[in-house]
């Protein structure tokens, strides 16, 4: 999976078009991430989950039914590795690439997507996109080609 050319711009656009609360299956950390994956290489890798949930139970349902397993962590690696995407150290992740980090006050796990900076981290939230910094907590980072 390559980049596009002019994928920053693909990516700055996604993030822009994300600006918006948190909805399930429309703008969760899943969609985001992906979306802005979509953008920047043109491979929809959410095609398996687009349009199959709209609250919590329904995703965690459509997550066992496609990846075999509830946790998110589970699913990132199973999406990853059936297109290719290499894990890698958060440590050296770049702009464009996927993190899984925790978030909030409990620190549950929540996909991301490497800013332009390289420093933080975009994420969707209850009011929006916000960005955090990634690389001293981030469990797992995948690279896109």
């Amino acid at each position: 999976m390559k980049r596009v050319p002019h994928w920053q711009r693909a990516l700055r656009d996604e993030i822009l078009k994300h600006h918006q609360p948190f909805a399930w299956g429309k703008n969760d950390c899943c969609s985001f991430v992906c979306d802005c994956v979509l953008g920047m290489t043109g491979t929809d890798i959410y095609a398996d989950f687009r349009g199959k949930y709209n609250d919590q139970k329904s995703a965690l349902q459509v997550m066992h039914d496609v990846a075999g397993s509830v946790r998110i962590e589970d699913v990132a690696a199973f999406v990853t590795e059936k297109h290719g995407m290499k894990e890698i150290s958060p440590y050296y992740a770049q702009p464009g690439d996927v993190v899984l980090m925790p978030t909030g006050e409990d620190q549950s796990l929540m996909l991301g997507i490497v800013g332009h900076n390289a420093k933080d981290a975009y994420i969707v939230s209850e009011v929006g996109i916000r960005y955090l910094p990634f690389h001293k907590v981030a469990a797992k980072a995948w690279r896109l080609a």
